[in-house]
C-alpha cells in the first residue's frame, strides 16, 4: 500500500519551491507547530484523549525509547506480555531495564492476573501493544480498563502501543487508555495506518510530569524528527483521514484469503493488526519451519522465538497486492501442508541427503 499522493507531492513541492530557508534548518524540538496542532485535534476526536503533553519522534520505536529513558533507571523492571513486540524487548536491553514475562491468556490477550504475579517493588511499568504484533489480538474497552487500574493501584505505568489503532476487524472497536491520564503514555505512528513507514513519524502523548525529561532526550537523540517528514504526515491527516480506513478495509480480502490457509494452524482467529500467529504444523521447531518455508516455498514469516514463543510462526497479510497475495497463499498452503505431513525426522534425514 503506498501513502496518500496528494501529501506526498504538497510537501515535497513546498520545500522545493519555498524561497524561505526555513524547511532546511532546524525546527521545535517537540515537534512542528501545525503537526501538533492536527496531532491534537485527532487525539481529541479519535482517540478521546486531551490535555495530555504531545512530542513528535522519528517513529513509535523511538517515542517507546524515549519513554523508557524518561521514566526507568538502570535495573529497573518493565513487564512484557507474550508475544511481545521484539523491538520493545530491545529497547528493554539497551536501556538496561530488566525485562518480565507475563503470559498471555488463551486468545493472547493479556491476562490480568499474569501480569499482576509479575509485578515486584522494581516494576516500573506495563507494556500493552493493542492491537497486537504479532498476535493480531485486541484487548478491548473492558480489559484495557482493567489494565489500568491494575497499574494504578501498583503506581506504575501503563505505556500504550497504539501503532495498529486503525487495522480492526469484526466490528471490533479501539480504546486508547485515558482512565489515570497520570500514569499512561500512548504511542502512535504514521507508519501503518498512513503507510509511512520510511519517512519515520511517530507521536507520543504523556502527562506534563514527564515534559523536562522528554524534551531533553528527544533534544539529545534526534533533536527532531525530519522536517519534511513532518511536512508529509500533517498534510496526511489533515486532507486523508479517511485513508487508514480505505487501507484497513483493503487488507480484509488479503486476511479472508491468509486465514483460509491457515485456519487448522491457528489457535484463534485474532481480530486486529494485519498478522496472524500460528502454532508450527507437525511438531516443527519454529526456527526450522521458518527456513524450510523461506527455501522451499519463498514465503517468509518470523519464528515465534522473536516473540518470546517458540513453536509459533507470525504470518504478516499487508504488503502485497491481493493478486499477488494469492500466489502468496498458495505457496504458504503447500509449504504448511509439507509441514503437517513430513515428520521434522524425515525432513532432516531429506536435508542430509540434498
Amino acid at each position: 500500500m503506498k501513502p496518500p499522493r496528494d501529501c506526498l507531492s504538497w510537501a515535497l513541492e513546498a520545500v522545493l519551491q519555498s524561497d524561505s530557508a526555513d524547511p532546511h534548518r532546524y525546527g521545535d524540538v517537540v515537534g512542528d507547530q501545525n503537526l501538533l496542532e492536527v496531532i491534537r485535534r485527532k487525539l481529541e476526536t479519535v482517540n478521546k484523549l486531551t490535555g495530555q503533553e504531545i512530542m513528535v519522534t522519528a517513529g513509535a520505536n523511538q517515542a517507546f525509547v524515549n519513554v523508557l529513558l524518561s521514566i526507568t533507571d538502570v535495573g529497573d523492571e518493565v513487564i512484557l506480555t507474550k508475544p511481545y513486540y521484539f523491538s520493545h524487548l530491545v529497547a528493554l536491553q539497551l536501556c538496561g531495564v530488566v525485562p518480565v514475562m507475563a503470559n498471555s491468556d488463551p486468545e493472547l490477550k493479556p491476562d490480568p492476573i499474569e501480569i499482576k504475579a509479575s509485578i515486584t517493588p522494581k516494576t516500573k511499568a506495563l507494556v500493552l501493544v493493542n492491537p497486537g504484533n504479532p498476535s493480531g489480538s485486541v484487548a478491548e474497552r473492558e480489559l484495557v480498563e482493567e489494565l489500568e487500574t491494575l497499574c494504578h493501584d501498583a503506581g506504575i505505568w501503563l505505556i500504550s502501543d497504539e501503532a495498529y489503532e486503525h487495522f480492526l476487524y469484526n466490528s471490533v472497536a479501539h480504546y486508547s487508555p485515558s482512565l489515570y491520564p497520570n500514569q499512561v503514555i500512548n504511542i502512535f505512528t504514521m507508519s501503518k495506518s498512513y503507510a509511512l513507514a520510511g519517512w519515520r513519524v511517530g507521536y507520543i502523548s504523556y502527562p506534563k510530569i514527564l515534559s523536562d525529561s522528554m524534551l531533553k532526550i528527544n533534544d539529545t537523540v534526534p533533536t527532531h524528527a525530519c522536517r519534511t517528514s513532518q511536512s508529509i504526515a500533517t498534510k496526511a491527516l489533515e486532507d486523508d483521514g479517511d485513508f487508514p480506513a480505505v487501507h484497513a478495509k483493503e487488507l480484509e480480502r488479503n486476511r479472508d484469503e491468509i486465514w483460509r490457509v491457515v485456519e487448522k494452524y491457528a489457535t484463534v482467529k485474532t481480530t486486529g493488526a494485519f498478522y496472524f500467529f500460528i502454532k508450527a504444523p507437525g511438531g516443527y521447531d519454529d526456527l526450522d519451519a521458518t527456513r524450510i518455508l523461506a527455501e522451499k516455498y519463498n514465503v517468509l514469516v518470523v519464528p515465534g522465538v522473536a516473540f518470546g514463543m517458540p513453536g509459533y510462526l507470525r504470518i504478516s497479510y499487508a504488503g502485497l497486492r491481493y493478486e499477488v497475495m494469492k500466489t502468496a497463499a498458495a505457496c504458504l498452503e503447500e509449504g504448511l501442508l509439507y509441514l503437517s505431513r513430513i515428520p521434522p525426522e524425515r525432513e532432516d534425514a531429506k536435508e542430509r541427503w540434498d
